[in-house]
């Protein structure tokens, strides 16, 4: 079975990894102006509500593949919605979502060269929370040369919900060794493909996919 490399564009995608306990995003490298949510919590594992950027203990570090831990200063924002800043930091809304923060990442955190990046905060009395952010490309709209526009739709094993970013290839064999079109799942765990009327085997790949690759789809 062949692995496609899946050369495409995109922005941002928010996920949740439903297998662990923390935030994972997707972003394309070299992405700037880029904002998280992270949730903090205190040292028994409950929501730590009316954190600031100058909170006592404050921390923030990113930590690349394969390279050091960076540490970088929090700022202080206006609003949830303000502009940009690196190391940016806010609560979005003690009353409604207490324990929620937006943290602005720095630009050199985003920058090609590394699969990964780990977004750290912590503070007197919270617990260390890390957020993944994997360096990739999130999804393509369309891939391939046919005649026919033809979507596949990505759903979650265990909970039967979309798949967001997975990566999604079609083969002409069973083998999976001609393929023919690639790219990942947008918002909606869909991906759109060009393809001739036949017959043709979808793979996919992304730890919430459980079920057994291919799956055969027709185009008509």
């Amino acid at each position: 079975m062949s692995f496609p490399f899946l050369n495409s564009t995109g922005s941002l995608i928010s996920v949740l990894n439903y297998k662990a306990e923390y935030m994972a995003y997707r972003i394309t490298p070299n992405s700037s102006a880029k904002s998280l949510v992270m949730k903090i919590r205190g040292t028994k594992g409950k929501s730590q509500k009316g954190l600031v950027f100058s909170s006592t203990g404050a921390t923030a570090s990113y930590t690349r593949e394969g390279a050091a831990s960076v540490s970088f200063p929090l700022v202080s924002l206006a609003t949830a919605s303000s502009s940009w800043v690196s190391g940016g930091f806010k609560e979005l809304s003690q009353a409604l979502s207490g324990g929620l923060y937006r943290v602005d990442v720095p630009n050199a955190a985003l920058v090609s060269g590394a699969q990964y990046v780990l977004i750290s905060v912590s503070f007197t009395g919270t617990l260390e929370e890390e957020v993944l952010v994997q360096l990739d490309q999130p999804f393509v709209s369309a891939s391939g040369t046919g005649a026919k526009s033809h979507t596949v739709q990505v759903n979650s094993t265990a909970g039967n919900v979309p798949v967001v970013a997975a990566a999604v290839w079609v083969s002409t064999d069973l083998a999976g060794d001609n393929v023919i079109a690639s790219g990942r799942t947008n918002t909606f765990g869909s991906a759109t493909f060009l393809l001739d009327v036949g017959t043709y085997y979808l793979w996919v790949l992304d730890e919430a996919y459980l079920a057994n690759n291919p799956t055969t789809i027709t185009v008509v």
